[in-house]
This record gives structure tokens, sequence and C-alpha cells, in this order.
């Protein structure tokens, strides 16, 4: 016995890793006595090696040592690593029945390399575990896109582990087989992107096939934003639509408003316009003030986007102006006046005489709409055909820049300027639609585009365009028109000639730089810009988001080859 004491001192002080692996091996053999005096001394040396053997001998360890290793976040992962990778595969299921014990989403990874165990068993156990721990890790974080920014950084690096994990398990899935981590992807589709859709659309691949069998009985409220998103491939939209088209449940749409943001992808639209008469809104006026109120506010802009007839879009709309809730009243004005459609003067009459905030637009725009009816001449020929290119521009107003208007529009008073000079920063590419916004029916856009345009460097050079609103309706508007045109007409006195009447604004080279294609970076933007829209902008934005805003849009700018005035020279105008 002392010789087997010396040898347990020597292999407790001992060099590592060697050590512990020879201790890890000999616990297969070893008896209660012996293994009970291993496990101490891998305690002790207390390193992943080590306490991976304690995990793959989990049964058998004392309750102290347990919960040692189980209660410390960082060491169980660890161990779990080097779990995986032990020799027998007695050890490896023990580790792995350890981490169903105590399931982390940062072990994920360790998970998908069990995938590849030679182990048949080993295989299935890790599958069926990964699928538990992503399923509980979506229904308690959900799976949009940039919906954790606000999140701990703890959550935040578990859910990049649980993308790392899902798309290991599918570039491997011709190794493993295993259905139930492919399910668990299709849950993070939208995170996962065009990698997903690059594998699952392989020639000659059966993962396609086997998906599409299993759709229906995988079909429910976690599936939403792959079903929603494979409405665009046209290998996966028929097998997409049929199930999207039957949800009807509270839970179910509960889980598409989740991912209201693809409704500003205008080709996301096109293609939900092609969803004809689903089943969604057929019972909503019965639970629709029992979503929270984040996703009640959405409803609405679902309403004007599947396929159905404009009689029941107004016959929905109509029916929630007059429910209980401010927002859902609030969100259903703004959606009948931008359907505009013949019904839409009517309804908002019936609200107009309230003084809430849905009331007061709507006689804003009752307002405005019979003044525009009444006071807008007819333009001549000359300016036909000088309008022409932007009425053109308004209708293919870029994905890029409604985005961004939209997060100006969404942002509180305090941080307008901010992000209006951000906007600037693209102005000769946008110039177009700032101006087709000065035409808006919607007098905040026509208010917004002027703000945008009150620099000394623009104003001169849309100086006609602003002379068109110093008769509009809104006071404000008229107010601000006229001061420009002052302004305007100061620097010309100044200089002694119409300024940038026939030019660009004055320009000077920015100092960013691009290496990536305009392509790249325009869909960063998108993807970013969507994000901001599902942030709560109530309390204005974090500065680092300000600031990697206007970075994106730089370097937007360089990729585009652009030459002009950085917009933080921008004298803005009294």
């Amino acid at each position: 016995m002392a010789m087997v004491e010396q040898l347990y001192q020597w292999l407790e002080a001992g060099p590592a890793p060697g050590c512990d692996r020879v201790l890890s091996a000999a616990l297969e053999h070893a008896e209660p006595p012996y293994a009970a005096r291993i496990h101490q001394i891998l305690a002790t040396r207390g390193n992943p090696v080590s306490w991976a053997a304690l995990a793959g001998d989990y049964e058998r360890v004392c309750p102290e040592l347990q919960q040692q290793l189980t209660t410390d976040g960082d060491r169980l992962r660890l161990a779990i690593a080097e779990a995986v990778r032990l020799p027998t595969e007695t050890a490896r299921l023990g580790a792995l029945a350890v981490l169903a014990q105590h399931p982390t989403p940062h072990s994920t990874v360790a998970l998908s390399d069990a995938l590849r165990d030679n182990s048949r068993a080993v295989c299935e156990a890790a599958a069926r575990l990964l699928e538990h721990i992503v399923a509980d890790f979506v229904d308690q974080h959900g799976s949009v896109p940039g919906s954790n920014r606000a999140a701990p950084a703890h959550i935040q690096l578990a859910r990049q582990q649980v993308i790392r994990a899902l798309t290991e398990a599918l570039r491997s899935f011709e190794t493993h087989w295993r259905v139930e981590p492919i399910q668990a992807a299709l849950w993070y589709a939208r995170e996962l992107g065009n990698e997903l859709w690059i594998i699952l659309n392989k020639p000659r691949t059966r993962l396609r096939e086997i998906i599409q069998e299993r759709l229906p009985k995988w079909d429910g409220p976690r599936m939403a934003g792959f079903l929603l998103t494979a409405l665009r491939d046209p290998a996966w939209a028929a097998a997409a639509e049929g199930l999207l088209v039957q949800w009807s449940q509270p839970v179910e749409i509960a889980a598409l408003l989740q991912h209201s943001d693809l409704l500003n992808d205008p080709e996301y639209r096109a293609r939900l316009a092609d969803l004809k008469h689903p089943a969604w809104f057929h019972d909503i006026d019965r639970y629709i003030l029992q979503l929270p109120p984040g996703l009640r506010v959405m409803v609405p802009r679902w309403v004007c986007a599947v396929g159905m007839k404009e009689s029941e879009r107004t016959a929905f709309l109509s029916r929630w102006l007059h429910k209980g809730c401010p927002l859902l009243r609030r969100a259903s004005v703004y959606a009948l006046a931008d359907l505009n459609l013949p019904e839409t003067p009517r309804r908002l009459e019936e609200i107009a005489a309230g003084n809430d905030a849905a009331a007061t637009f709507a006689r804003w725009w009752l307002c405005d709409r019979e003044h525009r009816a009444r006071h807008r001449p007819a333009p001549s020929d000359a300016q036909a055909s000088t309008c022409a290119p932007v009425q053109l521009a308004e209708r293919e107003e870029s994905a890029e820049f409604a985005l961004m208007w939209r997060v100006v529009r969404c942002a509180p008073t305090k941080q307008t300027g901010i992000l209006l000079e951000a906007l600037r920063i693209n102005i000769d590419a946008w110039s177009n639609h700032v101006v087709g916004k000065l035409r808006s029916e919607d007098p905040r856009d026509r208010l917004l585009a002027l703000r945008t345009l009150a620099t000394n460097e623009y104003a001169p050079r849309f100086k006609r365009e602003l002379q068109a609103l110093l008769h509009d309706q809104v006071v404000v508007i008229r107010e601000l028109a006229r001061t420009l045109m002052q302004s305007v007409a100061r620097l010309e006195a100044e200089v002694g000639l119409p300024l940038n009447m026939t030019g660009k604004p004055p320009s000077t080279k920015t100092h960013v730089t691009s290496t990536r294609s305009v392509t790249e970076v325009r869909q960063e933007l998108l993807r970013f810009l969507n994000e901001l829209l599902e942030t709560d902008a109530t309390d204005g934005y974090a500065a680092d988001t300000l600031h990697e805003l206007r970075a994106m849009l730089q370097e937007f700018h360089a990729a585009r080859g652009m030459r002009q005035r950085p917009p933080v020279h921008a004298e803005v105008m009294p």
C-alpha cells in the first residue's frame, strides 16, 4: 500500500495533462476505495482535464465533488469540452449525462463535436441533448436577429455558441445523420442566414428531402423565422406557404409578430403579398389585446402586407380604431393613412373628434388632404418633366434609405439632429428620395425632409423644392421653409450670385475607405438598420450604437465611390 500511496503522491504533483490522463484511465478499472482516492486527487489538481475525468465518472463521485463540478459554470463548460474526447464510450456518455442534468448553452459547441463520435450511442445522446438545450434557449431568448442586443454579455456569448454549434451540426450532417440538431438549426434560420440556404440547396444533398418530409411534424411557433424567410426561396416557398396559411393560434401569431422587422424589406413584402388569405386573423379580435404591447402594434402592418381584399383590410383596421388600446388605435390609423384607400377619409373622420394621438393625426391628415386637393396647382409640361425622375425615384426608394428614414422617424427628438447628420453622409445618393419626402402626404415626412436639407450646402441646391412649401397647410412647415429661403437669400447676397443651382454641393474627400464590395456593405447596413427598428428607442440609442451606424454609413459611402463634403462639417442654418 505504501508504494501505491507514493504513486498517488507523484501523480498528484506530476505534470498536466499527462498525469490527469493516467488517473482518468485508471478510473475505469478502479474499485470504489481506489476510485474515491483518485477522485480526490483529480479535484486537487483542478484543471479542465482532471474535471473532465470526474465528469466521466460522475455517478461514483461523492456529492461534495459533484457540487464543485456543477456549480461553477466555466468549470463545467471546460470539463464537458474535454470529456467528449475521453477515450472510453462509458466516460463520454457519463459526461453527457452530467450535462443533461445541468444543461448550459455554453456547452453546445462541445455537443456539436460529439455528433461526430464513432459511438452511435454518444452521437444519439449528443443530438438529443443539443436539441433540448437549444429549445430551452430559444424559448427564453427568442431567435430574431438582434433581439438580445441589450442582453447581458453572457447571454450574447451563449447565443454565439449556439449559432456556432448549429452551423457545425449542419455542415457535418452527412457524418452524423441526426435530424434533431437540424430541426434546432431551423429555429435559428435567420441567424444562420445565407449559409443555411446554401447547405439546404446543395446539389445531390438528401437534407432538403429529409427536412421537407418532417416539416409538418416540426411545424410550430419556433419555426416562424424559417418558414417566413423560406417564402423567398423558390425551392421552399410552396412548403412554407402550405404551413403558414394554416396558423391561427395566439402563440403562432405571436411568433410571427416577433419577426415584424422582415416587413422593412421590400423584397420580402412582395413575397408576403402572395400569401393569400392566411388564417392568421380569423379569430384575432378575441385575443389581440392579450398580446404584449410591442407585438400588438405590429398587427396592422401585417394586415396591410398579406394578400387580402382591400375591403377586408379596411374592416380590420376600422374595428381596431375603436379598441380600448391607444397603441393599437394609433398603429391602425397610421396603417389606414398609408393605404390611402377611398374608404380611408370616412374612417378617419369617425375618430377625428377625440383628443388622443390617433385623433390628432386623423385631423391633421384630413386637413392636409383637403388643402392639397384645393390648392395644389396642375404641373406645367416643364414641371412634369422635371418631376418625373423624382417621382420614379420615390417609387423605387432604396431599401437602405427607407430603413434609415424610419430610424430617424422613430428616434426621440433629442437624437434627430445626430441621425440627420448620419443620413447626410449619403445625401448625393439619396437626394431624390429626400426631395420625394418633401412631396409626401404625411406632414411628418415633409418636416423631416426640410430639416435634412437645412444646411448651407443643401438648401441652395433645392431652393425650388423649398419654395413649394412656403404655402404648406402645416404652420411649422411653412415657417421652416420661409426661414430656409431667407437664409438662402442672405447667402446669395453675400456672394452676389445664386448658389449651387446647377452643380452639386461643395464636397471634400472623406477619410473612410472600404475594402468590401458595395453589396457586402449594403447587406450589413440593412441588417443593422432592421435591428435598430426592433430596438426600443424611447430613451434614445446608445452612443456606441450611433457611432457604429455612422461608421457603417461612411463605409457605404466609400464603397460607392462617392465624393462629398463630410456632413460633420455641414453648417446648420438658423
